[in-house]
């Protein structure tokens, strides 16, 4: 008699294999850590290996797979084809936080800093309690100079955690007369 093997699905599949989510999350630390040192063979030998488990399709796989992309971009120009790609994807399915955080970080460090704070500002209105969201918010306020809209956000941190204290942005913040 053959034996048979049956697949569970994530996440059930723990309990059948000998994985588990602390590997995966150790291939995601060590994923990041390949792109950090430029080691992108690596990286995308790691980035297969998830795609393989998780599906092409899955939140993280598809934030990763971007984050490969945007590290291994030699020019503005491939650059602009991986914010492409990010609005495409969000176009098809706009309730991956992820891929949309990974769009604002991108467009923010491209020097688009208006269409990151609408972005950001959209993203803070459908998840309120995101205090590193309204942080960032903060953060892209004051470096425009607006003052008031900076201070709400930092205000809205301190409602989500109370014992929050946005240290980088307010002691820059006595700079500007209220």
């Amino acid at each position: 008699a053959r034996s048979m093997s049956i697949a569970l699905p994530w996440p059930l599949s723990i309990f059948s294999t000998k994985e588990s989510a602390e590997l995966w999350a150790s291939y995601e630390t060590l994923f990041i850590s390949c792109l950090r040192t430029g080691d992108d063979t690596s990286a995308s030998t790691i980035l297969d290996r998830m795609t393989t488990r998780f599906g092409a399709k899955n939140e993280r796989v598809l934030m990763y797979k971007g984050l490969f992309h945007e590290a291994t971009a030699q020019s503005d120009a491939e650059l602009a084809k991986v914010l492409k790609m990010y609005d495409e994807t969000l176009k098809g399915d706009g309730s991956n936080l992820l891929l949309q955080k990974r769009r604002i970080g991108l467009m923010k460090s491209m020097g688009k800093i208006s269409p990151a704070m609408e972005s950001l500002t959209r993203y803070c209105s459908v998840n309120p309690t995101d205090a590193e969201a309204w942080s960032e918010l903060a953060d892209l306020y004051f470096s425009q100079g607006m003052k008031e809209q900076a201070i709400f956000s930092l205000e809205e941190v301190l409602l989500i955690q109370p014992n929050a204290w946005p240290v980088r942005l307010l002691p820059d913040l006595h700079e500007f007369p209220i």
